[in-house]
């Protein structure tokens, strides 16, 4: 995997917690040279998952939907869990677009993306406090 590979590969974490609105966000960021070369289509893909054991098995067949594009002569492949065209096709666009040569654009799409980044982290700082708030302390519970 390449160096641009690993950029793009480094945002499907993030892009995977976004919502729609922010999706369709990021497919604005490139208003030109942006061609589909496979639509957007649902797919099967088995799930590997380890149990608390260390030991690899199938947990099944997940939907996904997938979806290639070409920006500016990049190709950039998007998959997502789901039913969820516009996701898929937003990071078929990052991929695409972190590859290609087009500076400004990628510095437009990475600003959005770090954005998005801080809000998420942010979030889930909000939400791990509220866990966090109910964590029971077992050694308390103990007779003495």
């Amino acid at each position: 995997m390449n160096m641009e590979d690993q950029e793009a590969a480094g945002w499907d974490h993030v892009l995977s917690r976004t919502d729609l609105k922010t999706d369709r966000r990021i497919l604005l960021v490139v208003s030109e040279g942006l061609t589909v070369l496979r639509e957007p289509r649902p797919a099967l893909v088995m799930m590997a998952v380890t149990d608390s054991s260390g030991e690899r098995f199938n947990l099944g067949e997940v939907l996904v939907t997938e979806v290639e594009v070409s920006c500016n002569g990049e190709r950039g492949y998007g998959i997502a869990v789901g039913d969820s065209a516009v996701k898929a096709m937003a990071m078929a666009i990052v991929a695409a677009v972190m590859k290609g040569e087009n500076t400004a654009v990628k510095r437009r799409l990475l600003k959005l993306l770090e954005r998005i980044k801080r809000s998420s982290r942010q979030a889930l700082d909000v939400e791990n406090a509220l866990y966090a708030a109910t964590k029971v302390d077992f050694q308390m519970m103990v007779k003495k």
